[in-house]
């Protein structure tokens, strides 16, 4: 068990329900500060279950995260058993693409650790801010290549 364990009883409904498991996904690239969402090169994964969080784990991603666009679809995978993520920005494109597929976005101005962001996250104390505007990700020439651009 990690650090984190000591905080997890403060979930609330809106994170996790007795006996379930919250699966937490916070963006990390340098360890020290948390990057934008799109801009991510691996995720710490933590999961909870009844109040204990397990060691977590680390999700790299393969694609370049600087074609951003590209990329995004590569991300839902990487996510699509988390129930949320948290990242220091997020942009509404991808944002919305993340919800479409039940995950909760949270973007935050701290900068700790992937570990005491978590804690502080389940603890309620996390210092939330706005998902921004859609990212620099032109519209595809053909719309049915990439559905999470607004049309």
């Amino acid at each position: 068990m990690i650090q984190l364990w000591a905080y997890a009883h403060f979930v609330t409904h809106e994170r996790a329900i007795d006996g379930q498991l919250l699966r937490l996904a916070v963006a990390d690239s340098d360890r020290e500060s948390l990057p934008n969402l799109g801009r991510a090169v691996r995720f710490v994964i933590f999961d909870v279950l009844d109040g204990m969080a397990r060691t977590p784990c680390y999700r790299v991603r393969h694609h370049d995260p600087a074609a951003e666009c590209d990329g995004n679809h590569e991300l839902m995978g990487l996510l699509r058993d988390c129930q949320a993520v948290i990242a220091g920005a997020a942009g509404k494109r991808l944002a919305d693409l993340l919800r479409s597929g039940g995950i909760r976005v949270i973007a935050t101005s701290e900068r700790r650790r992937p570990t005491e962001v978590a804690a502080r996250y389940l603890a309620g104390t996390l210092t939330r801010k706005r998902i921004g505007p859609p990212g620099r990700c032109p519209a595809p020439a053909n719309p049915s290549i990439s559905q999470h651009h607004e049309r």
